[in-house]
């Protein structure tokens, strides 16, 4: 909880009094707690957005190294890819490497 939401719970926990309430400050009451309930949501989803994001940072990295592993392994020496010539020549860049999206 934020301290925002802490600081309205302890100001509403303090105004509580049954005793002697209006319909008027009955209504406000129930708004406030309402708008506390939605501050909660709020927080709550900005945390599952914050682990979404970290997730999807890590899921990025992860594929930019394996790509970054595939560009390693196909390396162009004297016009001819070092990786995907085992037997017939293959010019460099070859398809692995123009699927990337290397020149």
């Amino acid at each position: 909880m934020s301290d925002v939401s802490e600081r309205a719970e302890a100001a509403l926990a303090d105004y509580e009094e049954p005793l002697g309430w209006t319909l008027r400050e009955d209504r406000l009451i129930g708004i406030v707690r309402d708008l506390l309930a939605e501050l909660r949501r709020l927080e709550r989803d900005k945390r599952v957005d914050n682990r979404i994001n970290l997730t999807i940072g890590r899921e990025r990295d992860a594929l930019q190294a394996k790509i970054d592993a595939v560009k390693a392994l196909h390396t162009g020496r004297i016009g001819m890819c070092e990786y995907c010539t085992d037997g017939p020549l293959v010019p460099y860049p070859c398809d692995t490497i123009q699927a990337l999206g290397e020149p």
